[in-house]
């Protein structure tokens, strides 16, 4: 609810899970969603054309005259493109106890919404999970801003 002047370019979001069982690996993670999400980038895209008759009027006396006049050696245009792979979500946790998503430039962050599928010993009865969120808050071409929320105790089960 930043507004449409301010944007929110990095997020991440983090939930560590407790437990009343003995081993802090008594509940974790099963899957985790959203996923890691990758997006192409284009980075370089144009053509490259190289006329070597024209190189040819390079060698020194006549010869370097007339050569290019009889050998007319055009490579038609060499197109060519660079793209990179770029994190738009990035996702650590599943088969694990601490589960975090890091959200980089996207508008994805304005409709986040992180779910967890847990796996529990049997004899565990109460799980809670200590959330927690930190963004950068950009809200014109000078100003960046970070900040880190307080954990916040969400209790998971028993349902309440």
């Amino acid at each position: 609810m930043v507004g449409r002047e301010a944007k929110i370019p990095n997020l991440k979001f983090e939930a560590d899970l407790y437990s009343d069982g003995i081993d802090r690996t008594d509940v974790t993670t099963n899957s985790v969603a959203p996923t890691d999400s990758i997006k192409t980038v284009l980075s370089i895209e144009g053509k490259i054309s190289i006329g070597i008759s024209k190189l040819l009027q390079l060698i020194p006396g006549p010869i370097g005259t007339e050569i290019p006049n009889l050998l007319g050696i055009d490579l038609n245009p060499i197109p060519f493109k660079w793209t990179l792979q770029k994190y738009e979500i990035d996702t650590s946790g599943p088969l694990d106890y601490n589960a975090s998503w890091r959200i980089y430039e996207t508008d994805n962050v304005q409709s986040f919404n992180p779910i967890m599928i847990l796996k529990a010993k049997k004899r565990i009865s109460k799980i809670t999970a200590k959330v927690r969120v930190t963004y950068e808050l950009k809200t014109s071409i000078l100003s960046d801003s970070q900040f880190r929320s307080k954990a916040i105790k969400v209790p998971i089960l028993p349902f309440i």
